[in-house]
């Protein structure tokens, strides 16, 4: 193919610092790999070159400007390739590397992490390390150069602790400089021309025509020019083609054989050029097809990358206009990458709510300021599910120096829901210590209540009118305190009990609970095997279960409804075990909770007992209730089955092993009087009410009485009369000197010592921990006559001598 080109004669050419590909010299001229080539090319083009030297970042701008008709030694992009023009011929393969001081340490990328890494203004090289780190989400601070030597210098006087230069600048320069060469390698590049875009045609095919044959020419200037600066020099070779010219020249021997030698030479010549362009063709589609395919492969690299973030990633140029989107910000807010492309952010319906919010940050972006992460809400398209997403916008530079903003997205939905949640729980144990401090304070008032009462019925005749009234007085504190004590069942929700229990009992209580709780719409009955059922465990958290299982009922049945509680015995063998691993066969109690509400729909009847799933919209309850109630059930030893259909109501059946332990009732009435006795007892409590009717009770029992409502001074007094106490009744809860405290300085007085302790806070593991440092037992306030009698009457040691 012949190609002809005109042209003026000066060809005005870039150079910049980069060794070996060029340098630049004192007198204005230039050396190295490239510049070689190209005035070997001008030669034979009878070219001449004017070289306006610049640093690299002054030279792209020339070559944008069209103040030079060619740079030397730039490496080959796609996304240069929409700005300049670029031979086909490549000049040789290279690639960037990490240059450390000595003893650095840095030996992967992930060392890079809270380092200065200096790289040279506008470099491919700078922007491939810059977007590799970003995505490897370290942390670096870069220090931008206007030269590959200033790079290294600035690692050298540590002003960097790493740099990012060309391998074969850096192999050259790392040893005098006291560097090392750190084992990470990247970003593999083609160096070639470049000339202003649809500007020199012309001047690109020649010099393209030239690089091929050089090429292919082991002996070009090309050739011995990479030998000499980046290796040994060849030897140098004669042509054979120049020594048979003179041969045939100098013999000269007849005219005919000269003519015959010069026909015959034009044709080798001309056969010569059709089969170099034949060979230039098929390399140029070669390289162009690997060229292509190798494209592909890094952007399908790039893309999986990108695509792959777990968190959802938008570029934005400075107008809020969308200029690339990874496949986890389009799952997350519905935004089609072929779409959303030139489109502002703002535009997106998932966005609307929070449109001027976003705007207004990206301006305060754009003017430099700085913005903290932020949260923003977002409706997705098709599930119409609110989401909360964390914002964090950044201002960065892309290949082109061009100002982009990266927005990028995380999915904080879970976390704002558990906090959520812990703000519940946080409540809920707040809402738990006020009942508890509150059943306290209400069982120390209903103590003189329910003891008055007592003591006038026992003076007076069950006939008498002044009996009946006590009667009635002395039932409406019982039912108070059976208030008081599911006050602090609820208190004390967590701890864990292991005691025998019947569930029927449980389940009435739970049912009273309900009855003054729930809408009136909603009818509670039970069904219970006959006789009690007893089981091992916490019975406050059981009860807690039967709670939930039943709001969950109450939730199904907005309109109103029936809950049905049903209590009996049933044996499992293997077989209805099979679905249940940790279950064994056995005697089980099974309390079946049923409704006849909405029913659960199929497709998430598996999911029902998940922490934090619900089928509900957002605000209602958490749907946490199940879940406790399945865990808590699991504790227990048992098992949670579920029956249920659409339309057609929901039956939990709550499987627990039975026990044969019968326990002793608690809090059971004395059938018969309470029995009188003497002896002197101590009573020490801050509750007046308390005091005077304990005193009472105790006198009228025959006791001889010292009351105290301090611990200091029942302390000063059992010091000097301890020989004359025979029991000391003692309040857990007191000011200054409580219960506990109290009993041990009595201890130190006298070992023999003997004393029950006094709450209304029932017997937790506080009151546990009291009476195992050698109490002797415990009366639970509001308390009875007849229980204090026989408190009392099982601990006194005998009046003293």
């Amino acid at each position: 193919m012949d190609i002809s080109f005109c042209m003026a004669e000066v060809v005005r050419v870039g150079v910049y610092q980069n060794e070996p590909y060029v340098m630049i010299e004192e007198g204005g001229g230039a050396r190295g790999i490239c510049v070689e080539v190209l005035e070997e090319i001008a030669r034979r083009e009878d070219w001449r070159l004017e070289y306006i030297p610049g640093s690299w970042a002054q030279c792209l701008e020339n070559l944008t400007g069209g103040e030079i008709d060619v740079l030397v030694a730039i490496a080959y992009g796609t996304l240069r390739e929409r700005h300049f023009d670029f031979t086909q011929n490549t000049i040789l393969v290279t690639w960037g590397r990490i240059y450390t001081k000595k003893g650095s340490g840095i030996k992967s990328m992930l060392d890079l992490d809270g380092k200065r890494v200096a790289v040279l203004k506008a470099d491919i090289y700078a922007t491939r390390i810059m977007t590799t780190v970003q995505r490897f989400n370290l942390n670096c601070e870069f220090v931008v150069k206007d030269d590959y030597r200033d790079v290294l210098k600035e690692v050298r006087d540590g002003g960097a602790q790493a740099g990012a230069v060309d391998r074969f600048l850096g192999a050259k320069h790392c040893a005098d400089l006291g560097l090392d060469e750190s084992p990470i390698v990247f970003s593999p590049i083609e160096v070639k021309y470049a000339f202003p875009a649809g500007q020199k045609a012309d001047l690109i095919a020649v010099i393209d025509r030239h690089l091929g044959e050089m090429l292919q020419d082991k002996g070009s200037v090309l050739q011995r020019s990479k030998a000499r600066w980046l290796g040994p020099a060849p030897p140098a070779q004669i042509a054979p083609w120049m020594i048979y010219l003179f041969i045939v020249l100098s013999s000269a021997v007849i005219l005919f054989i000269i003519s015959s030698y010069i026909l015959k030479r034009r044709i080798k010549i001309k056969t010569l050029e059709l089969s170099r362009e034949r060979d230039k063709l098929e390399n140029e589609i070669r390289e162009r097809r690997e060229t292509e395919r190798l494209l592909r492969l890094s952007e399908g690299k790039y893309r999986l990358l990108f695509d792959s973030s777990p968190q959802a990633v938008i570029i934005l140029d400075q107008g809020g206009r969308i200029r690339e989107i990874n496949k986890t910000a389009e799952e997350m807010t519905w935004i089609c990458w072929k779409e959303g492309i030139g489109k502002k952010i703002s535009s997106w319906n998932a966005f609307a709510g929070e449109s001027g919010r976003i705007v207004k940050k990206i301006d305060k972006v754009n003017r430099g300021e700085s913005v903290k992460p932020f949260e923003i809400s977002i409706q997705l398209g098709r599930s119409g599910e609110t989401r909360r997403l964390l914002i964090d916008l950044a201002l960065l530079k892309d290949i082109r120096e061009t100002q982009v903003i990266q927005m990028i997205a995380l999915d904080v939905t879970e976390k704002v829901l558990l906090e959520e949640h812990l703000r519940k729980v946080q409540k809920m144990e707040a809402v738990g210590t006020l009942a508890g401090g509150i059943a306290h304070d209400f069982n120390n008032l209903l103590t003189g209540v329910l003891g008055y009462s007592n003591m006038l019925k026992l003076s007076y005749d069950p006939e008498h009118e002044v009996y009946k009234a006590a009667d009635v007085i002395e039932e409406a504190a019982e039912r108070a305190s059976r208030l008081t004590n599911q006050l602090l069942g609820f208190a004390r929700m967590g701890k864990n009990q292991n005691i025998s229990m019947d569930v029927c009992r449980i389940v009435e209580e739970v049912i009273s609970i309900l009855e003054c709780t729930l809408d009136k719409n909603i009818r509670i009955t039970m069904k219970s095997a006959q006789g009690p059922l007893f089981v091992s465990g916490d019975p406050h958290q059981l009860q807690q279960v039967m709670v939930n299982l039943a709001l969950n009922s109450r939730d199904a049945m907005p309109g109103g409804g029936e809950i049905v509680f049903e209590t009996g015995p049933v044996e499992l063998d293997g077989e209805d075990c099979r679905d249940h691993p940790d279950a064994r066969p056995g005697t089980y109690m099974c309390l079946s909770v049923t409704d006849t509400g909405e029913g659960i729909p199929e497709e998430i009847k598996d999911r029902i007992f998940e922490p934090f799933f619900s089928s509900r919209k957002q605000g209602e309850r958490s749907g946490m209730g199940l879940a406790m109630a399945y865990g808590t059930v699991k504790n227990h030893g048992g098992f949670i089955s579920v029956e249920s259909e659409s339309g057609r109501g929901t039956r939990m059946n709550v499987y627990l092993p039975l026990s044969a332990v019968d326990p002793l009732a608690e809090g059971e009435e004395a059938s018969s009087l309470p029995a009188e006795g003497t002896g002197t007892v101590m009573i020490v409590d801050d509750e007046d009410i308390v005091l005077k009717t304990s005193r009472s009770m105790l006198e009228k029992l025959g006791y001889e009485v010292r009351a105290f409502s301090q611990g200091r001074e029942a302390v000063e007094y059992f010091k000097e009369h301890h020989q004359k106490v025979d029991l000391v009744v003692l309040d857990m809860i007191m000011p200054g000197m409580d219960g506990a405290e109290c009993f041990r300085e009595m201890k130190k007085i006298d070992p023999g010592i003997t004393a029950i302790l006094s709450t209304g806070y029932g017997l937790n593991d506080r009151a546990r921990e009291i009476i195992g440092g050698g109490m002797a037992g415990f009366v639970q306030k509001p308390y009875l006559i007849s229980n204090l009698a026989k408190a009392v009457a099982e601990n006194i040691k005998g009046p003293a001598p």
